[in-house]
């Protein structure tokens, strides 16, 4: 079922079986083998996404439980921001995934918008900024490169990392017998910095089936597209830097859930 597209590019399609997992047994049905095939294709792929519709049934649930990182375009419309609104509170019980915003089909002109639709996401959601990463990100002391012409600094390094390593662990274990409080800590919430703008081209493009790395004519497009990648790259390298059961063995198949 698996087709190649281009080189390491492979899609698995839907269809019109999927609606008949959508109630009753086939839901329950779902629920499990949907989990078993994420795992088995996490051993195979380096990034999974999982491209849902924007509607909160089983399909998307399934999507979001097994996912590390939940992206949902948005532009600045009030129906659109309300939507959003309404999957990540009837998504609250799924604790895990981080939560990603990203605000595309923005009118480039309409700056105004922007900062309101910014400002009601702020007001009713949790919201943090990427930047916020990139500030701890700088401040990280790991990578700096130590000397290891020294033997004692180099043993020092050693242990001291170790000793990371292990209060990280520590602490893992003890957030898992910790009662589960309600909050936004589990299942964080960020706005990326990048934006993707309205365009005649985007509408072009769709119409002729192809995308903007398919194109000379359309670098301004790849250029929004490829930093909202890397944004999302940088989330999962966060992601997986922060969680101390995760190794580097393990960081392959980090999957997305695209709402």
């Amino acid at each position: 079922l698996i087709r190649p597209v281009r080189e390491q590019f492979t899609v698995l399609p839907s269809g019109p079986e999927l609606r008949h997992f959508l109630w009753g047994r086939g839901a329950r049905l779902f629920k499990t083998f949907f989990a078993k095939l994420i795992e088995e294709l996490r051993c195979s792929y380096d990034y999974i996404i999982i491209d849902t519709p924007p509607d909160f049934n089983v399909l998307t649930r399934n999507a979001i439980a097994v996912a590390d990182l939940v992206t949902v375009p948005v532009d600045s419309s009030a129906m659109s921001i309300h939507c959003l609104e309404e999957i990540i509170s009837s998504a609250a019980h799924i604790k895990g995934p981080t939560w990603l915003i990203i605000r595309s089909m923005v009118n480039k002109q309409a700056s105004r918008v922007q900062k309101l639709s910014v400002s009601r996401l702020q007001e009713n959601l949790a919201l943090r900024s990427c930047q916020d990463i990139d500030a701890e990100s700088d401040s990280d002391d790991d990578d700096v490169v130590p000397d290891i012409s020294n033997p004692e600094l180099f043993i020092s390094m050693l242990e001291e990392r170790e000793q990371k390593k292990e209060r990280r662990a520590a602490d893992a274990a003890s957030d898992r017998h910790r009662p589960e409080q309600k909050g936004d800590d589990s299942s964080p919430i960020f706005l990326l910095n990048n934006l993707v703008f309205r365009s005649e081209e985007q509408n072009r493009l769709t119409f002729a089936g192809k995308t903007s790395f398919d194109v000379k004519g359309a670098a301004n497009l790849k250029d929004q597209y490829l930093a909202v990648a890397r944004e999302l790259d940088q989330m999962l390298s966060y992601r997986a830097s922060a969680d101390p059961l995760l190794s580097n063995e393990e960081f392959s198949g980090m999957g997305f859930g695209l709402v």
